[in-house]
């Protein structure tokens, strides 16, 4: 567990590495909607890229939008880096969670957001 972290999810079986675990879900922001958000509201935005295109944002702040993927919690510390065991990556234009390596039961998934 991450000290001094939301609340984190926590996996009920074992998970293999590079399984596609969900979507990040939440309200759609265009970039002048998030980039006049005041830097609290901006805790669960991902940035979705568009080639030639205009980029957007995911928003999960909202519950009513988003689902578990925005309890993911990140590391803290560089020597946390080990416990790293998700990533989100974009594919298209939605936002993923997969596995990068073996998850056990009842462990908390864990990503690096930069």
């Amino acid at each position: 567990r991450i000290r001094n972290a939301g609340i984190g999810v926590f996996v009920k079986a074992d998970i293999a590495a590079d399984v596609r675990l969900g979507e990040y879900q939440g309200e759609i922001l265009s970039e002048h909607q998030a980039a006049v958000l005041p830097t609290p509201k901006q805790a669960y935005l991902f940035e979705i890229r568009i080639r030639g295109g205009s980029n957007f944002y995911i928003d999960a702040r909202d519950l009513r939008y988003s689902n578990w993927s925005r309890f993911v919690n990140s590391i803290k510390k560089p020597h946390q880096k080990k416990k790293e065991n998700v990533r989100f990556y974009q594919y298209n234009q939605r936002i993923w969670l997969k596995s990068i390596k073996h998850i056990s039961n009842n462990d908390e998934l864990i990503c690096d957001y930069g």
